[in-house]
């Protein structure tokens, strides 16, 4: 398997090539690589598969050098969750020891994914915490009146002060949602982080 180490943010296309994987996600995109990277000077390193034009497997890692907590890679900071993309567990094993082998050379102390835990098994897990999942599915006067009072009274102001929401055309551009992670999700699912120490 060819993988590469891909920077997102120097990668035309970048955004296109996440529409043909499964479990993509707005924190897969361009845009968050550049959040991270333009806020907090984060390298982007995410270790890809492509075949045939199609993103086959994805483990997307920021690069961190703190004094506080050393040099590590993480998958990805300020993110809820950032599912790795694997078509199947062969491919996920072969990234996950490219970024091994790279974390160990870099003197990374540690790597953390945040989710993905059906794919890390034998990884010892850190944390716990449950995945909050809006189902958006339904008409907009139905998920309006799913809100609290003082929610709709909230939006039914920022419609009176001329506040407007639009959807961007460029699945890489800020706010846009490229589909869901999960077919079906429940409200509440738990996830894990797991972490590989060197």
């Amino acid at each position: 398997m060819n993988i590469q180490i891909i920077n997102p943010i120097e990668t035309p296309n970048w955004d296109d090539l996440l529409l043909t994987a499964d479990r993509a996600t707005f924190f897969h995109t361009t845009a968050w690589a550049r959040v991270l990277r333009e806020s907090y000077h984060y390298k982007p390193l995410y270790f890809t598969i492509i075949e045939n034009g199609k993103l086959a497997g994805l483990i997307p890692v920021m690069e961190i050098d703190s004094f506080l907590t050393g040099q590590r890679g993480v998958s990805l900071p300020f993110t809820d969750i950032c599912h790795p993309i694997a078509e199947t567990p062969d491919i996920f094993q072969a990234l996950m020891d490219r970024l091994s082998q790279h974390g160990k050379s870099a003197g990374w102390k540690h790597i953390e994914i945040k989710g993905g835990g059906e794919l890390l098994d034998g990884a010892p897990h850190c944390e716990e915490h449950f995945e909050h999942i809006l189902d958006l599915d339904g008409n907009e006067e139905g998920l309006i009146k799913s809100f609290r009072e003082s929610t709709r009274r909230n939006i039914h102001k920022a419609e009176k002060e001329g506040v407007a929401v639009s959807a961007p055309a460029h699945a890489g551009s800020p706010g846009s949602v490229l589909r869901p992670a999960l077919p079906d999700p429940p409200a509440l699912r738990p996830s894990a982080s797991a972490v590989v120490v060197f």
